[in-house]
């Protein structure tokens, strides 16, 4: 899926003489995710999109995605992504595309950070596409990267925007850029036993109080 990434990214690229790019990435409470991309072209280029969105479409389609054209020019390409089976398989995916997870447990709650290194003209270089890219079309690229939680557990970060679980950065596609957040997940285990600790407690607090008061009545 990696390498299917970079082809859309540089056929975006290629095309352009200047293009909006959202990629949203959307967290569901059932650990899924919807990973969508909302491409914009320029008017001069949308009239030679057509035979590459073609010829690109069965590659996306074989690797789960989906493409579909929403107005002239613009295109939206999106794919469910599973639940890992496994904390394991998590931290594999984010190594494949150079993120690096940090996990710190506490009581209530586990505090998770992502360190990600974004290098547009590495990635570009590496699959041999450097010369067909040159760093100036990079610039005209506006990219917005949007990490969307179904909590508003967000701690430090250095996204350009922050709204309840939505974190959003604008990213400079022409050179290296760092992005980094940390997310609280709630240990439902520990907060389930403490809340069960609680309620014993007060039942024997109630318990107690019930009696003192009979006793006060029959004296």
């Amino acid at each position: 899926m990696k390498r299917l990434l970079i082809l859309l990214m540089s056929m975006t690229l290629l095309l352009t003489g200047c293009a909006d790019v959202v990629n949203t990435v959307k967290v569901n409470k059932d650990g899924t995710a919807d990973l969508n991309f909302d491409i914009k072209l320029g008017t001069a280029v949308g009239l030679f999109a057509g035979p590459v969105i073609s010829e690109l479409e069965p590659k996306l389609e074989e690797a789960g995605f989906t493409i579909k054209k929403t107005a002239q020019n613009q295109f939206s390409i999106h794919k469910k992504l599973e639940k890992p089976t496994e904390q394991a398989d998590l931290n594999a995916e984010a190594n494949q595309y150079g993120v690096k997870v940090k996990e710190t447990d506490g009581f209530f709650m586990k505090k998770i950070r992502f360190d990600a290194t974004l290098d547009v003209p590495k990635i570009l270089k590496e699959q041999k596409l450097g010369d067909q890219v040159p760093t100036a079309l990079l610039s005209q690229v506006d990219y917005t990267l949007v990490l969307d939680f179904p909590i508003d557990t967000i701690g430090e970060n250095n996204a350009d925007s922050k709204d309840g679980g939505k974190l959003t950065w604008h990213i400079p596609l022409e050179k290296q850029n760092r992005l980094y957040f940390e997310i609280g997940v709630p240990n439902v285990k520990n907060i389930a036993i403490s809340a069960g600790v609680l309620l014993i407690l007060l039942v024997a607090i109630l318990i107690m109080l019930i009696r003192r008061r009979k006793k006060r009545k029959i004296s």
